[in-house]
Order: structure tokens, then C-alpha cells, then sequence
């Protein structure tokens, strides 16, 4: 089967129909992969990081990668708005002062079409005072921050969504 690959102890499950047989399961929400834990099928979170600082993307990618989630990048704004209309992500994460597109706009146009999508603002140009008027963002963080911080506010976003893809 050609979309499915073992990694370790895991079973990973390609979504895209191209690549499943006939019968195989597709995730419930996103296109995010399913893996095969304790014996059920579970589906990684899909999380998408958003900003023009190379070292950032690279630390985020590689902490989130690392704790089961799929992750896909986005370097602006522009190209935020863009991957989020082809694609729905469980969170978003969001720097604000980026080329092309800034993220209080992204975060517009991204809730403008998909109101539910949750985002993650991290920045280290404005106070959260500052941030909060018009920033339709879900949770402000001001960076540097700790990954495990940054962790435990992504997966909190995820629970009311988990639990509804789950019902």
C-alpha cells in the first residue's frame, strides 16, 4: 500500500485519495496523517507556522514535529492566507511583522473564510495592549517564549476541536 509507511512503532496513513485502496480510512478533519497508537488510529494534528525568521520556523517545525503534530510553513502573511484557503490546519501560529502580508491582516482574512481556525499570535514588536484592540487572534504570545509554553497553549486550542471531530 503505497500510502501507508511504518516509522519506528507508528503506521503512518497518507489521507490523499490518490494513494489509499479502496475502504482505507480518511482523516476527519484536515489532511493531516493518521498514525496507529495503542492499537487505534489517530490523527496528528496539522499545525501551520507563520513567519519570516528562518530560526523561528526551523525551532517550531522541529519542536512540533517531535511531538506528533504535522507541520506546514508559511514565510508571510500572503502566504498564510493563501495555504489556509487550500488546506484547513487544527492551529495557527502567527508573527506579526512579516514581508508582503503582516499578520493582524492575514489573521482577517484567514477568519473571514474559516472563523474557527485557531490562531496563535507570536510577536516581539508590540504589548499585548497594543495587539489586543482589532486582532481577532486567539491567544497573544510574546516571544521569546518556552516551546513548552507555546505547546501547552496549541494544545489547548485543539480540544474543542478534537472533541468535535471526535463526536
Amino acid at each position: 500500500y503505497s500510502g501507508m509507511r511504518r516509522i519506528g512503532n507508528r503506521i503512518l496513513i497518507d489521507p490523499r485519495p490518490e494513494l489509499r485502496k479502496r475502504g482505507s480510512k480518511r482523516c476527519r478533519r484536515g489532511e493531516g496523517l493518521a498514525q496507529m497508537v495503542n492499537g487505534q488510529m489517530v490523527r496528528m494534528p496539522v499545525i501551520l507556522v507563520t513567519d519570516d525568521d528562518e530560526v523561528v520556523v526551523q525551532v517550531l517545525s522541529q519542536w512540533f514535529k517531535a511531538r506528533g503534530f504535522m507541520v506546514d510553513i508559511a514565510r508571510d502573511g500572503l502566504e498564510a492566507v493563501n495555504k489556509c484557503r487550500d488546506r484547513l490546519f487544527d492551529v495557527v501560529t502567527m508573527d506579526i511583522e512579516m514581508p508582503k502580508m503582516g499578520g493582524i491582516d492575514a489573521i482577517r482574512l484567514i477568519k473571514a473564510f474559516n472563523p474557527a481556525v485557531p490562531v496563535i499570535v507570536l510577536t516581539g514588536y508590540a504589548t499585548r495592549a497594543d495587539l489586543a484592540e482589532g486582532c481577532q487572534a486567539d491567544k497573544i504570545l510574546a516571544k521569546p517564549m518556552p516551546l513548552s509554553a507555546l505547546e501547552q497553549e496549541v494544545r489547548a486550542l485543539l480540544r474543542p476541536s478534537a472533541a468535535a471531530a471526535n463526536a
